[in-house]
């Protein structure tokens, strides 16, 4: 399901922040490979930044999705929200 939104979305942007185990992120990794992303700002970490942690005004920019899921913390929250051609992971 989360590849056929993904395809069907003009712009990705990636909003897990630090709390995403490395199972579930390498299982990201299939559906996200090879494709244009964006996120709200990287943690210290190198995470998407969450947008609860994101200032009001901030505006997508390019993520380069692969490296910094290997410092990604032991606990998991993925939003996903479908938005105006978009979606938000």
């Amino acid at each position: 399901m989360l590849a056929s939104v993904v395809d069907a979305a003009d712009l990705v942007v990636l909003a897990w922040g630090v709390h995403a185990p490395r199972e579930r992120l390498a299982q990201l990794t299939d559906v996200l490979e090879g494709r244009r992303l964006y996120a709200l700002g990287v943690t210290k970490d190198g995470a998407p930044r969450h947008p609860l942690y994101a200032r009001a005004d901030v505006r997508p920019s390019r993520y380069c999705f692969g490296l910094s899921i290997a410092f990604a913390a032991s606990s998991f929250f993925l939003s996903f929200f479908s938005f105006a051609g978009g979606a938000l992971v």
